[in-house]
């Protein structure tokens, strides 16, 4: 081997290493089982209306980046350890201590009772939840004294767990439970897809009304300059709404768009 060939093999190995250290670990995204926004990567269903902006500003601003599904208490750990770098989560002062929070609302969600259409049941407080057969769905938090209510028929044995909402759809339908608490548009949405929208009933009682936020995890090593970030992501989002292309994904969905 020549002096030209070694020095051309060298060039080579250098241009490599340096390409290898420019190429950045992607970014984390929580995938979770929240329809219609994420379905945890499930093949028989659609990406998912938030998964699919993320998807478009993500590749937008060239960041690279992957979701990954994460139970609920494993996504928390996640979260505050840097393993995840990125989840959906309705704003709490305590939850400062593990994320940063955006500032756009990126959707709202209400949590309500669902009961059988042909019910007449009355709630009006959590206290009227008491004569019913009560559904609940692992993982779900709601507001802190709806959660406590939970535990409480929990450790009483009087509570019907699920680890889906449409398992607690067909639990209704079949008159297994009276009644179950979950936001409203996961519901309708998982509803009218397994063909049951006509069997069920959304109540007016507000157990907890909520925005959501991106928020970033604290201790994300990918993630170094998170206000940067944020502000960049968020930019990208709003010109979606802007342009009318939000609109047209949440239409896919079948969602009302606030931003026409």
């Amino acid at each position: 081997m020549n002096v030209r060939t070694l020095a051309f093999s060298g060039l080579l190995a250098l241009s490599g290493l340096a390409l290898a250290q420019d190429k950045k670990p992607p970014i984390v995204i929580n995938d979770p089982e929240w329809p219609p926004y994420f379905f945890a990567g499930r093949s028989d269903h659609p990406p998912g209306l938030m998964k699919e902006i993320f998807t478009q500003c993500f590749t937008r601003l060239q960041i690279p980046f992957e979701f990954k599904h994460q139970p609920i208490e494993r996504m928390q750990v996640g979260m505050e350890q840097g393993t995840l770098d990125i989840n959906l989560f309705s704003y709490k002062k305590e939850r400062e201590k593990v994320v940063q929070f955006g500032k756009e609302v990126m959707l709202t969600s209400r949590y309500v009772p669902i009961v059988r259409a042909d019910s007449n049941y009355s709630i009006k407080s959590i206290n009227d939840f008491e004569p019913y057969r009560l559904g609940h769905t692992i993982g779900l938090r709601y507001s802190k004294e709806f959660y406590d209510y939970i535990q409480k028929r929990k450790a009483a044995q009087k509570l019907d767990e699920s680890s889906k909402e449409e398992f607690n759809i067909r639990k209704l339908d079949a008159k297994r439970i009276d009644i179950f608490v979950s936001t409203d548009s996961t519901i309708l949405y998982v509803a009218k897809r397994i063909g049951l929208i006509d069997k069920i009933k959304l109540m007016d009682f507000e157990i907890q009304k909520a925005d959501y936020f991106i928020a970033v995890s604290k201790n994300s090593p990918r993630i170094p300059d998170r206000t940067t970030f944020i502000t960049q992501v968020e930019e990208c989002i709003r010109g979606m709404r802007k342009s009318g292309e939000a609109c047209s994904l949440y239409q896919k969905y079948e969602q009302p768009c606030a931003w026409k």
